[in-house]
């Protein structure tokens, strides 16, 4: 244990030495430890032997963890036998990925040295390799020609690890999206030559799958239908995979839940029905708001409000503002709308929306909203009056299928009123009004 602490603080050279010694009781001894630290060793320099194609400095971008120190990298350069192997898998990956797909470590030797730690990889390449056929059986669904252009691999193409996982990847889904769920596709790459592949896909179609039950659970706030109007995958549908994803993606932007668990679940033995269920982990949703602050014009300012994106689990959006800015406290008459004298500037806000995103689960929307705002005269206004000002909105929207799921419009009437209250006549205001600012 004290020698692995030592190793993971750069201590590689680090001595241990534990003896027990006698002590005056016949049943116990003494532990006697004794320890040379040496010093830090970091990694001077990694070297590779057999890459006949690609130069040290490519190759050692696959080392994200094990690097050489550097004076301009002064804190590198530690030296982990978990961060080596690690990296040693990313190198060999970026070979494969290259089309080196009989890529060989042969050795790595770590030395040990006064100065640091020397690294030395030695490498078998082996020759690139290219797809010379790409053959298909048991397929009746799609025919050979569907399934190639699905794989997006070409003959004579250079051999990828990682873009031969994707092609097999959208081959199942080309199946599951059609509702071949329990899809069996097995693949076998036979070399022939010294550089040539063929690619053979043996595939059990078996039957088509449907949906028995889609189930919601881990909502104890969101009801259950504001889950399922967005989710595109129904009972009594043919199993989709793309429509999975898709469900999965919508209630997730939904914004209501920390994290959404689509899963599979299989109804005994049978090969035909499959329940689907989306476990949810619900979040916070409202928020609150409060500032306060100060300016030459309104003095001191202060306010706040809140709003909730899923108000009342149904959701629905509902928000709610208020904001004041008082020069003082010296208000005109007893009356709830507060006009100041000329010397104040004071303004007071209210605002309050609420909208249904989805009336009845429909694609249709409702809301409406309403603010409220009062604006005191003061010394810098051209205009010497108070502003009383109230507006009213109606939204509706739908949401359409054509060009894509996502495409909405909207549709918004609102009516404004607006009031102007002074206290002098309009002789005098007019004689008090210069024009040059204008």
């Amino acid at each position: 244990i004290i020698k692995n602490f030592y190793t993971e603080n750069s201590y590689h050279n680090a001595e241990v030495n534990i003896n027990l010694k006698d002590n005056d009781s016949d049943f116990s001894k003494d532990i006697s430890i004794a320890i040379i630290e040496n010093h830090k060793m970091k990694i001077k320099s990694i070297n590779f032997n057999g890459n006949n194609n690609f130069q040290k400095k490519h190759l050692l971008k696959n080392f994200i963890n094990t690097v050489e120190r550097k004076w301009y990298k002064f804190w590198k350069g530690d030296y982990i036998k978990e961060d080596l192997e690690s990296d040693i898998i990313n190198l060999i990956i970026f070979y494969k990925n290259n089309g080196y797909r009989d890529i060989q470590i042969i050795s790595k030797n770590i030395d040990f040295k006064s100065d640091g730690i020397y690294i030395t990889i030695s490498i078998d390449e082996g020759k690139i390799n290219y797809y010379k056929k790409i053959e298909f059986d048991g397929n009746y669904k799609f025919s050979n020609s569907e399934l190639l252009e699905t794989l997006n691999l070409n003959i004579n193409q250079i051999y990828s690890e990682e873009k031969l996982q994707s092609a097999i990847y959208n081959l199942n889904a080309k199946y599951m999206n059609e509702g071949y769920y329990f899809i069996k596709i097995d693949n076998d790459i036979v070399p022939i030559e010294s550089d040539q592949l063929v690619v053979n896909f043996s595939i059990d179609e078996s039957d088509k799958t449907k949906i028995r039950k889609v189930i919601i659970s881990g909502n104890d706030k969101t009801y259950d239908n504001v889950i399922r109007r967005d989710i595109k995958i129904h009972p009594g549908d043919d199993f989709s995979m793309k429509k999975l994803e898709e469900s999965y993606r919508d209630v997730f932007m939904l914004d209501y839940f920390e994290n959404v668990n689509p899963q599979i679940l299989n109804i005994g033995e049978t090969k035909d029905l499959v329940d689907i269920e989306f476990n949810v982990v619900e979040k916070e949703t409202g928020r609150a708001n409060f500032s306060m602050g100060y300016n030459e014009v309104h003095g001191l300012t202060g306010g706040g409000g809140f709003d909730f994106s899923n108000f009342r689990g149904k959701g629905q959006m509902m928000s709610v503002s208020y904001n004041r800015g008082l020069q003082n406290q010296n208000q005109f008459g007893n009356s709830s709308s507060s006009y100041s004298d000329n010397n104040n500037s004071d303004y007071e806000s209210f605002s309050f929306s609420f909208r249904e995103p989805r009336i009845y689960n429909t694609d249709n929307s409702i809301g409406f909203s309403f603010s409220h705002s009062e604006q005191g005269r003061g010394s810098s206004n051209l205009l010497k009056y108070d502003i009383v000002s109230d507006r009213g909105s109606v939204l509706f929207g739908r949401k359409f299928q054509w060009p894509d799921y996502y495409f909405r419009g909207s549709w918004t009437l609102s009516i404004r009123n607006t009031k102007y209250i002074g206290d002098c006549n309009l002789e005098v205001c007019l004689d008090d009004f210069d024009p040059s600012i204008v």
